[in-house]
């Protein structure tokens, strides 16, 4: 990061990788405390696998929310899913210059489902 000197990190889902409910939220807690100690905005969206946890989506949202750097956002509850679709807009002398559009993939319904919710 130091090198790159990023102006926005984009956290895409699928955020950690275990089996075990209580260690996909702590690996999840343990990979968001790096990001923001960087002093960087960003922005996650949710992947398939990252409501498989005991944590849901909105209690992801809340813990988002207690981040200094993080630009997460609920989102639009109308759509299906209803967590971490929003969009991000950046300005630059007060005006638009360019957004960016953040969108859950949604969960499974089922375990190993091809159907998505």
């Amino acid at each position: 990061m130091q090198t790159a000197k990023p102006d926005l990190i984009a956290v895409t889902g699928d955020w950690v990788s275990t089996n075990e409910q209580k260690q996909r939220d702590l690996a999840t807690k343990i990979v968001f405390d790096l990001i923001d100690s960087f002093g960087i905005p960003w922005i996650a969206t949710f992947g398939n696998h990252d409501s498989e946890g005991e944590l849901t989506k909105y209690d992801y949202a809340d813990i988002f929310a207690r981040y200094k750097n993080s630009l997460f956002e609920v989102g639009f509850t109308n759509l299906k899913g209803g967590a971490g679709n929003y969009i991000v807009v950046a300005e630059k002398d007060g005006k638009p210059v360019q957004a960016i559009v953040a969108v859950d993939s949604h969960s499974a319904v089922k375990k190993y489902s091809t159907v998505y919710d």
